[in-house]
């Protein structure tokens, strides 16, 4: 796939993420999402770095695949981000008493998430990311896994009573669904680098929310459901890591054969 592409779904993602944070975002009381539950440095950390960083290795070195695989990994983490908004925020509107509305903030949000969403497409269609990987079948792989579902259902069975209960436990959801892959298959070298690198960044994303909670004290369940949430992200994204130990292999410099065209 064209890295003009990509660079182009990029900037019009970013844009649209940039309009996200200075326009209302919740109608009904016409605050912007630094002041409905959104605070900017986890957006900065999470989004707007990644994506710059992912721009300028595409803009480049994208025939380098490490750097096409780390830039992957970027878009991803900071696409999986902004879906986690997007669905707990829709979770929220969707309520019969919700007192919020969608503001022209949040529409810019969504559109910019589908773009972010759309770029992630085009980059897993490359040649890169194409070969098929098999099932593990080990024990690290299966452990890994039981840990990464552990700590998902662990997050949920204690956030079961929070409200709204979408918009609290869809995270966990996410983050397990996108840990899962990199515990339970045998990926090659540079399908690896995207995964831990997009789990990082949501992992740090799902952290971030309980972490102002305890910062702030308030808190959906309590301070130390807020731990435990914290916890529970960061095992799984250390399954990750852990399950590539047995698979370790270098990522290879450059592969014209396999690699990206302008």
């Amino acid at each position: 796939m064209p890295v003009r592409l990509v660079l182009t779904l990029l900037a019009l993602g970013g844009v649209l993420q940039l309009l996200s944070r200075v326009l209302v975002f919740d109608a009904s009381s016409g605050n912007r999402a630094d002041d409905s539950g959104f605070a900017a440095p986890p957006w900065v950390l999470a989004v707007a770095l990644p994506l710059v960083v992912a721009a300028l290795l595409l803009g480049a070195v994208a025939r380098e695949q490490w750097a096409a695989a780390l830039a992957g990994g970027l878009v991803t983490g900071a696409a999986l981000s902004q879906l986690d908004q997007v669905l707990a925020t829709l979770g929220r509107l969707v309520q019969t008493d919700a007192s919020v509305a969608a503001g022209p903030g949040w529409w810019a949000a969504v559109f910019g998430t589908l773009a972010l969403l759309a770029a992630v497409v085009v980059l897993l269609r490359a040649p890169l990311f194409h070969a098929r990987p098999g099932l593990r079948r080990s024990w690290p792989a299966a452990a890994m896994t039981v840990v990464v579902l552990g700590a998902a259902v662990t997050k949920i069975v204690t956030f079961r009573f929070a409200y709204p209960w979408f918009a609290q436990n869809e995270p966990a959801i996410v983050l397990a669904l996108a840990c899962v892959p990199l515990t339970l298959l045998a990926l090659d070298p540079a399908q690896r680098l995207l995964g831990v690198t997009a789990v990082t960044i949501f992992g740090s994303w799902v952290c971030a929310a309980h972490l102002y909670a305890l910062a702030n004290e308030d808190f959906s369940v309590d301070a130390s459901a807020a731990r435990l949430a914290i916890a529970s992200a960061l095992a799984s994204v250390a399954a990750c890591y852990l399950a590539q130990l047995s698979l370790r292999r270098p990522l290879g410099m450059s592969a014209p054969e396999r690699g990206w065209r302008r």
